[in-house]
């Protein structure tokens, strides 16, 4: 089934335990791992917990069909419910994963992490047609979503920020969760104990946009969207950003 924006908010805080499988796709990567993360400690608090936790590749998966199966149904030796996490990287497990949300088992609740899929997609068309599977789609926040994590983190820091610095933010972040909210605890940590943000911290903290480009960069290529990654290609060199640096940031990725 396909997962609307109400109710994956209330999904993500207490997942339905109908549910076996959650398909987490899209192209904000950063909002996808965030989701992932949030999913993951609802059901284990400490992800470390190597008892209740297990990770996967699609690689992994696609080579031995029967891993997904197995990890799923495993019980915890201390005890507690169990979480698989997936990550994707275009691997087509539909197969394994239609013979896991046939069987009859107690099983985990399996995270997948993917990219960009199409509604031709083998993975997502089984996600969203199955009744015991969800699927969530990810993509770059708009201003009203942007505006809800700005506020959010202010108010978990106790800071309050002033409109123009807030109109600032609006027009250098919002294109992938993760980078919004490490520019934003960037930001937080700049203020120091100052309670109000205004314009020239919000400029002096998230002013370096050659990073931010960089980051785009990287999550395009490893997502495999040509249209992002000639965009922010664009954007990086506009912007005087060194072709070395890109390259520099591939390789540490």
């Amino acid at each position: 089934m396909k997962f609307n924006a109400g109710k994956t908010a209330a999904f993500l805080k207490q997942p339905d335990p109908a549910i076996r499988a959650v398909l987490i796709y899209g192209t904000d990567q950063g909002l996808i791992h965030e989701r992932a993360q949030l999913l993951a400690k609802s059901i284990v608090e400490d992800l470390n917990d190597p008892f209740r936790v297990s990770e996967l590749t699609g690689g992994e998966i696609k080579s031995d069909p029967a891993r997904l199966i197995d990890e799923a149904s495993a019980q915890s030796l201390i005890g507690g419910d169990r979480v698989v996490l997936v990550k994707l990287g275009g691997e087509d497990i539909s197969k394994p994963l239609l013979q896991y949300l046939d069987e009859d088992v107690q099983s985990s609740l399996v995270i997948l992490e993917a990219g960009e899929m199409t509604p031709r997609s083998p993975v997502r068309k089984l996600i969203e047609k199955s009744d015991c599977a969800g699927a969530i789609a990810c993509y770059s926040d708009d201003l009203s979503a942007l505006g809800s994590l700005i506020d959010t983190v202010m108010r978990e820091n106790q800071k309050s920020i002033s409109s123009d610095a807030k109109s600032y933010l609006f027009s250098n972040l919002g294109s992938d969760r993760m980078v919004s909210r490490g520019e934003l605890e960037k930001l937080i940590t700049y203020a120091g104990e100052q309670t109000e943000i205004n314009l020239d911290d919000a400029i002096a903290a998230v002013g370096d946009n050659g990073a931010l480009s960089i980051d785009e960069i990287i999550y395009a290529v490893a997502d495999g969207n040509q249209a992002s990654l000639e965009k922010n290609l664009s954007r990086a060199f506009v912007e005087g950003t060194s072709p070395i640096a890109v390259l520099r940031a591939g390789i540490r990725h």
